[in-house]
C-alpha cells in the first residue's frame, strides 16, 4: 500500500483532521546534488522503508517517460554518483540565442545511512537553459512516476510515503 501525502493550500477538514491544516509553501531542500548546492524546487519526495539504490536507478531509466509526453523531445540518462540520480533534461531545437536544453528533472537517491536500508528519492526541478516554464511537463512526470510507484518490484524497495507539494 502506498501512503500519497498532498501538500496543498487548502484546509482539510474530517475525522482525522479535527483541526484545519494551515497551507504549506512548496517543499525545499538543501542538496549539494540539486546544483552548486543551492536549495532548489521539489515536486516530489517518496520514502523508501527498504531501498536499493542501483535497482531504483536502473528502474527510473526504464521507466516510459516518453508516454508521458509524447510531442516534448527529451533525453533521460543516469548520472554517477554520489549521489545516484537520473537527469531528464527537455530538448528544444537549437538557436543562436538559445542552447538545445530547455530545463529538466533530477530524480535523485538519498541513498540509505543506516543498517534498516530507509532512503528516500527526491525529484527536483532544474531551470538550465529554461526559457518558459514547463510546469505542464514537470507534473505530467511526477504523475507518471506517482502512477507507475504501484508497480515497484520489491527487489527495488519497499515504498513509505509519497510527498506532493
Amino acid at each position: 500500500m502506498i501512503t500519497v501525502i498532498f501538500l496543498t493550500t487548502c484546509t482539510v477538514r474530517g475525522p482525522h483532521f479535527p483541526a484545519p491544516v494551515h497551507p504549506v509553501a512548496p517543499a525545499r531542500a538543501h542538496c549539494s546534488a540539486l546544483g552548486g548546492g543551492l536549495a532548489a524546487d521539489v515536486l516530489l519526495k517518496v520514502s523508501f522503508g527498504a531501498l536499493n539504490p542501483r535497482e531504483l536507478q536502473q528502474w527510473l531509466c526504464r521507466l516510459p517517460f516518453s508516454a508521458a509526453l509524447p510531442v516534448q523531445p527529451m533525453v533521460w540518462q543516469p548520472v554517477p554518483g554520489p549521489p545516484r540520480m537520473v537527469e531528464l533534461r527537455f530538448r528544444r531545437k537549437p538557436s543562436d540565442a538559445k542552447g538545445g536544453t530547455d530545463g529538466g528533472l533530477r530524480f535523485i537517491i538519498d541513498e540509505p545511512v543506516d543498517e534498516d536500508g530507509g532512503g528516500a528519492l527526491l525529484v527536483a526541478r532544474f531551470s538550465e537553459g529554461q526559457y518558459v516554464p514547463k510546469t505542464f511537463s514537470e507534473k505530467a512526470i511526477v504523475t507518471l512516476l506517482v502512477r507507475e510507484l504501484s508497480s515497484l518490484a520489491p527487489a527495488v524497495g519497499e515504498v513509505g510515503a509519497v510527498l506532493r507539494p
